[in-house]
């Protein structure tokens, strides 16, 4: 039975008086404080008297040496020795324990001290390396005042195991990476790892931190040892000038919580997933938190089939031109953003086939990689649903579906037809300013209260559902613009060339039909408010059940269209917005042209 100081307690061993040892000449060990007398080394092991008597101890001494010679030894440290001795995994990996009173896989047992003061490396080192045959391995919590456990050189676990670090959020329960150099990490973790809860910490304060120095990597590279079939269950890093944490080619594993604090630089992500010689995937994220982070918080590369639960990323401070989040993947889904309060903010999205959301970006601007901005491949076919809140969508968009957006600020994109779709549902939209020439876009059961700027021929869609109407403060002054079951409040002209196409919308404000080349098409909609023949040529088209409730119609739009910017075809109609007893009801386009021969239909 292996030798442990809270056997006693439970009686497990013979029940022997507290006073056993005494007269007997002991050498103890430092791993009892330095103590010099079983009193004191009963009080540095926290061990309580147990006033049972040798004769009831089971080994049937009579006296101190006796009782030692029976246990195995005729000193202390024999007696350790005999109840813990070198282990066969021990021996295999070539580490020898300092301390023989502390089971297999006990830092403690390595020489670990944990005061803050004392170099722990190699201790640290010797557990882990015992720890890739297959133990899991702990580290005990001791109270050093906020200083943690110090080394002085890179650690390293080779999986096989796991490793528990005891007490990790109280203070001094973290690795101290101070001593590090740059291009260094506090700690480099691959293969298959059963179980792992670690913190470390670069400096006592980022200020402080060197610059360069990272915090753990789970995985260097397919070709160098990578993480698979892994469960890790916490990782905390802080106070690097470098990278947090990094998971490089991640295979088949689950990560529950990872933390970083205060990390990052120019070059160095916060937070990342990485491709490096194969690509992350089939593994599950989920609580990932990276806090203030300096230049970059979260990078996700093009890992495949995975999923991150939550990503919580708050206080980023970006340089303004690079991104300060990218989300990337290929079938991959990203359930749950939280980034608010991130100053020069810029996140894109970069993901093929991937669901992102619900989602709050507070005051960071949303960016997309398709079209390669900042170097990032393209994607197509991403689902971004329910809650978001961004301040601007911006670059070459395409193949996206958007469902509940909130955009105080402009939404920004640049598509086609030709690239693939790009719709926005259920959302709450500021301004409006498609790029490029021909982008496209559709806005179903959408709520757009501010400005529309096209600057290049833009085509919208916008629809409402038996939801109720689309809500439009103002007439998008898009190239091109398709409306159906769509509310306008405002007074609006339509813009020169603008092809316009409405059924079942209302119109509440003055509505100015006018410059060349535009061309209106109603049917079914209902105008509150005047309708003018605007300046220039424009052509147009009411139907049947075009309705005026409110206001008057210009003498010019009472008749056939005159336009010689726009060219009809035979059998195009027009209806009359104000029939009478005296005036036809519609007139019919019978011979083709610009604008053509039109006849009247026979008066009611």
């Amino acid at each position: 039975m292996p030798f442990n100081p809270q056997n006693f307690v439970n009686n497990q061993l013979p029940a022997v008086s507290a006073n056993w040892l005494n007269g007997v000449d002991v050498t103890v060990n430092s791993v009892l404080g330095g103590a010099q007398t079983v009193s004191q080394a009963q009080t540095a092991l926290a061990i309580p008297a147990l006033p049972v008597s040798v004769a009831n101890g089971g080994t049937g001494a009579t006296t101190a040496s006796a009782a030692l010679t029976a246990l195995g030894g005729t000193t202390l440290a024999a007696v350790e020795t005999a109840f813990n001795p070198q282990t066969a995994a021990e021996i295999a990996v070539g580490v020898m324990p300092v301390s023989f009173l502390y089971p297999q896989g006990n830092a403690f047992r390595y020489g670990f001290v944990g005061n803050g003061v004392t170099d722990d490396t190699t201790a640290l080192q010797n557990l882990f390396t015992v720890c890739q045959t297959g133990v899991t391995g702990i580290i005990p919590y001791v109270n050093n005042g906020g200083l943690g456990y110090k080394i002085s050189a890179p650690l390293t676990f080779e999986g096989g195991g796991g490793i528990y670090m005891d007490g990790v959020g109280r203070s001094g329960a973290w690795i101290n990476a101070s001593l590090l150099t740059s291009g260094q990490w506090a700690l480099t973790v691959f293969g298959v790892v059963t179980e792992f809860t670690i913190a470390v910490q670069g400096a006592a304060s980022l200020s402080a931190a060197t610059a360069g120095v990272n915090g753990i990597r789970f995985g260097i590279s397919a070709s160098s040892g990578n993480l698979q079939r892994s469960f890790i269950r916490y990782a905390q890093a802080w106070h690097f000038n470098g990278s947090g944490i990094a998971f490089n080619d991640c295979l088949d594993s689950q990560i529950e919580q990872c933390t970083a604090l205060q990390c990052g630089n120019s070059t160095s992500w916060s937070f990342s997933v990485n491709n490096v010689t194969d690509t992350t995937n089939n593994s599950v994220f989920g609580h990932i938190q990276s806090e203030q982070a300096t230049n970059k918080a979260v990078f996700i590369d093009q890992v495949i089939d995975c999923c991150f639960t939550t990503i919580h990323s708050e206080q980023a401070v970006g340089d303004g031109t690079n991104p300060t989040h990218v989300f990337g993947g290929g079938n991959t889904q990203y359930s749950n953003f939280y980034i608010p309060t991130t100053s020069n903010g810029l996140i894109y999205l970069n993901g093929s086939q991937c669901i992102y959301g619900p989602a709050n970006t507070g005051t960071a601007n949303l960016q997309f990689a398709n079209g390669n901005p900042g170097g990032y491949a393209g994607s197509n076919q991403v689902n971004f649903w329910g809650g978001v809140n961004v301040t601007e969508l911006a670059s070459n968009i395409y193949g996206w579906d958007f469902r509940g957006l909130t955009c105080p600020g402009t939404l920004k994109y640049q598509s086609g037809l030709g690239l693939g779709y790009l719709r926005f549902r259920d959302s709450s939209i500021a301004n409006v300013a498609p790029t490029g020439n021909g982008s496209t876009a559709t806005f179903i059961d959408c709520k757009i209260t501010g400005s529309w700027t096209d600057t290049g021929n833009a085509v919208v869609y916008v629809s409402g559902s038996v939801q109720g109407a689309a809500l439009l403060t103002n007439f998008p002054t898009t190239s091109a613009a398709y409306l159906d079951n769509v509310s306008v409040t405002n007074a609006f002209t339509t813009a020169f060339n603008q092809q316009i196409v409405a059924t079942r919308c209302t119109f509440s404000g003055q509505v100015t039909i006018g410059n060349n080349g535009a061309n209106w098409k109603s049917d079914a909609c209902t105008f509150a408010a005047d309708i003018v023949l605007g300046s220039g040529t424009p052509g147009f088209t009411f139907g049947p059940r075009d309705r005026v409730t409110s206001g008057t119609v210009s003498a010019g739009l009472l008749g056939p269209p005159t336009s010689s910017n726009v060219t009809y075809v035979q059998g195009d109609k027009t209806w009359n917005l104000q029939p009478s007893s005296t005036s036809a009801p519609a007139w019919a386009c019978t011979t083709a042209g610009t604008p053509g021969t039109w006849t009247a239909f026979p008066v009611l």
